[in-house]
């Protein structure tokens, strides 16, 4: 009996991650769909499933959540947050984006 009771437990647990998995992948794709299923900077639109969303303003800056957390929000929350906060972007120009922000956060940092 006790071999059912975790087995039931378990499957309890594991049907709950695939529904929130589910959903935020759910609310992942219609939140790309708001911005056009294309990169903001280069227009890239190919695989909408590579885009990623990008920070305007640096979150350790802001104290805005994770992308990921947003997702677990409701829908008009996540909205609302997404499409004030951020932005879409393809792998390369969101490394661009990074790499562009790190430079001016070390050259203030030096006084160039």
């Amino acid at each position: 009996m006790e071999k059912h009771q975790s087995n039931t437990k378990h499957n309890r647990k594991t049907n709950s991650n695939k529904y929130w998995r589910e959903r935020k992948n759910l609310v992942r794709n219609g939140a790309k769909a708001l911005f056009g299923d294309r990169c903001h900077d280069c227009g890239y639109d190919q695989h909408w499933e590579v885009l990623e969303f990008h920070h305007i303003k640096p979150r350790h800056e802001t104290g805005r959540p994770k992308v990921n957390q947003v997702f677990s929000w409701s829908w008009v929350r996540c909205r609302d947050e997404l499409l004030e906060h951020c932005v879409l972007l393809c792998p390369t120009c969101h490394k661009v984006r990074h790499l562009k922000e790190d430079e001016d956060t070390y050259a203030s940092e030096i006084d160039i």
